[in-house]
């Protein structure tokens, strides 16, 4: 076996000597080396070619039988080079493989060449497993013998899943590569031979039970006749526990028969996933404090060794049939550490019944009914006509593509749909991936693709919020406090009524906020920003200059205004000039790092040099006036103004007013009054009101 690993630059992504020692522990001959430090893939597929032939060229392995697998890029690498010498490789293992900026697409283009079987394992949370399906896909319109296992979701990254070896997949790496299990085969303790007859008619299945002990039980096979069934269903102690009921059938003839429901409990993680491997009606509760599922209003095993307590996170995996998946029971009396509930309905048209706690329930194809009950739930119906309940709690509901009904019930309850197509909301319905009808929705968020969508929420009461996504989008919002954002794109926005939040992201935008207080933002490109009604608010930031009158911002472009009362202007880390001298309405001007020269307006201006040497002015107004970091200029101009110089030795003029002066942190401020009555702030001997500014000081201010 030959292991790529994976891992960008010098970072290693996956266990190099771990998988190694499992697969000779496994009886094989395993080899992986440590590739360059390199983000690019420059080389790396030859490195792997060059490992190919070192195994080939070894005495003690068999050339006919070598298999090569990689983890995340090094599964990129191991799947290129199948291709390159199909020949070579006996079988292909790719732990979630991943795109290579690219190369994966590319070589999907052209699989054909390929020979050997080929097995894909990825947990359900990983943000590559959309890729994986595309990698199955594309084999298996090549023609390849092809599969894509999903394991149940792993912590918070189901990437992480492969880091090291770990039992819940290793198991079937071996059955893959034809190796023995060396766990089962050293569990057991005892032979017990029960020969019996069973006449079983279609649909009939024989339930074997064993009561543990000491530590677990394996039954290593069933012969009936000239049928032999395979049994991988144990019970133990410590690990991962599989229960009696999933038992695996293989009989002479090829047909393949399985029962309906694979139970798995991880007890180092506190895990519990159901894997339906046909359609059923599943129910898991507690009986006497101990975990129990039925299967179709059967008691699939007692759980005698699993304490419901023990259960921290759940993943239920439904079949491609119409499965029913009530988890009504899992209540916090009697689950009281479970943390997490994900569950994915698979094809066929499911219903499926959240817990007690904080669920993710995903229907899946076909017309599914979901009722998140009781906790903050996230219900995503998918394809087909679906029924979504939230239940009590702050629940977050998905029709996607279909004509949908969604109600959230008690609690306040959010919309949320995305797609390249145009909206259409108001309180009772929306149109756009289907026609949806709503109840009890208090918030929204839509989101739009890269061509140029509408959306419409003008309708809408509640808050929401809305992504233009790519193109050129026009974005309505409602009456409530809503957030918009164009992205890039020529887009325009309308936040209509309540306190909005308007971004127009890049590109030239038009920007209008409507009755309410709005912020607005034009972002990069020659925009127009309108407040309209209420007291509204212009924010940029950006590492450029700034200057701003009532009826233009130049700055990431040449914006127009109109209605703005207030403003908000922010540098970055070089040298940015902010002025607003020419600006009637309030402003807060934020210089950031470097040395900064910011000029406030004639209103009240609070001005805050951050880190660097600033020089700072307020001109009119009553201004706020914080030099921070660095040694700084600060003069107040008319109004009473309020100066801190910060660290260092600044240089402070209150001007005219009554102002108050303190020079705060350094070791000598100079502070000068000015005229009014002015208080005086720090060491009496910096206070110098016969001090005169050098000309060109003031002329630069």
């Amino acid at each position: 076996m030959l292991y790529n690993h994976g891992g960008l630059g010098g970072a290693v992504g996956g266990d190099l000597l771990g998988t190694c020692v499992a697969l000779a522990e496994a009886g094989f001959f395993a080899r992986s080396e440590l590739r360059p430090a390199s983000v690019s893939l420059d080389g790396q597929l030859e490195d792997v070619l060059s490992g190919l032939d070192k195994l080939r060229d070894n005495p003690d392995v068999d050339s006919e039988k070598i298999a090569i697998a990689g983890f995340s890029r090094g599964g990129l690498l191991a799947l290129q080079a199948a291709v390159e010498r199909p020949a070579e490789v006996d079988s292909v293992l790719l732990f979630a493989p991943a795109p290579g900026n690219g190369a994966m697409t590319q070589l999907l283009e052209d699989v054909s060449a390929i020979e050997s079987p080929v097995q894909i394992l990825i947990a359900e949370n990983d943000d590559l497993l959309p890729l994986a399906q595309d990698v199955q896909g594309a084999l298996a319109d090549a023609g390849a013998d092809v599969e894509l296992k999903v394991y149940p979701p792993y912590g918070d990254d189901g990437h992480e899943l492969f880091f090291e070896v770990r039992e819940s997949y290793w198991s079937d790496v071996l059955d893959t590569l034809g190796g023995d299990n060396v766990a089962s085969t050293e569990i057991s303790e005892s032979t017990v031979d029960h020969p019996g007859e069973a006449g079983l008619a279609d649909g009939e299945r024989v339930v074997f039970q064993a009561v543990l002990s000491d530590t677990s039980v394996t039954v290593p096979e069933l012969v009936a006749g000239n049928y032999m069934a395979h049994v991988r269903a144990v019970d133990g102690a410590g690990g991962t526990t599989r229960w009696s009921h999933p038992l695996k059938f293989t009989v002479s003839d090829g047909v393949m028969a399985t029962s309906p429901v694979d139970v798995r409990f991880d007890r180092d993680t506190g895990h519990l996933s159901l894997r339906l491997e046909e359609a059923a009606i599943v129910r898991l509760q507690a009986d006497d404090g101990f975990v129990q599922v039925l299967v179709d209003g059967v008691p699939l095993h007692r759980g005698h060794s699993l304490p419901a307590e023990a259960v921290r996170s759940l993943s239920v995996l439904g079949s491609p049939g119409d499965d029913s998946i009530d988890l009504d029971g899992a209540t916090r009396e009697v689950f009281p550490h479970l943390a997490r509930v994900h569950v994915n309905g698979g094809d066929g048209n499911d219903v499926i019944i959240g817990s007690d706690g904080h669920d993710m329930l995903a229907g899946g194809n076909g017309d599914d009914s979901l009722n998140g009950k009781r906790g903050d739930d996230r219900l995503v119906g998918g394809p087909g006509n679906d029924t979504l309940a939230g239940g009590a709690g702050a629940d977050a509901l998905s029709g996607g593509l279909g004509d949908d009904v969604l109600n959230g019930h008690a609690g306040i309850d959010i919309l949320v749909e995305e797609g390249n197509n145009d909206f259409v909301l108001n309180h009772r319905s929306l149109r756009g991936l289907g026609e949806d009808r709503l109840g009890h929705v208090e918030q929204a968020r839509l989101a739009g693709g890269d061509d140029g969508n509408r959306i419409d929420a003008s309708a809408f009461e509640g808050s929401v919020t809305i992504s233009g996504g790519g193109g050129d989008d026009v974005l309505v919002g409602g009456s409530g406090d809503d957030l918009l954002d164009g992205g890039p794109g020529h887009d325009r926005l309308n936040g209509r009524g309540g306190d909005d939040v308007l971004n127009g992201h890049d590109d030239d935008d038009r920007v209008i906020g409507g009755g309410g207080d709005d912020r607005l933002s034009g972002g990069r490109g020659d925009d127009h920003l309108k407040g309209q009604g209420g007291s509204d608010l212009l924010s940029e930031v950006g590492d450029i200059d700034f200057e701003l009158t009532d009826d233009r911002l130049d700055g990431h472009g040449r914006d127009r205004l109109s209605g703005i009362e207030r403003a908000r202007l922010e540098g970055g880390a070089g040298d940015n000039s902010i002025d607003a001298r020419k600006f009637s309405g309030a402003t807060t001007l934020l210089g950031a790092a470097g040395n900064d020269l910011l000029r406030g307006g004639h209103a009240y201006d609070r001005i805050d040099g951050g880190e660097g040497d600033d020089r700072i002015a307020g001109f009119g107004g009553n201004d706020l006036m914080v030099g921070r970091q660095g040694r700084d200029i600060l003069i107040g101009g008319h109004g009473d103004d309020r100066i801190f110089g910060g660290a260092d030795n600044d240089v402070i003029l209150g001007g005219e007013g009554h102002d108050r002066v303190h020079g705060q942190g350094g070791s000598y401020d100079t502070l000068v009054g000015g005229g009014g009555d002015d208080r005086m702030g720090g060491d009496a001997r910096e206070i110098d009101e016969a001090f005169q500014f050098v000309a060109d000081w003031i002329d630069e201010a």
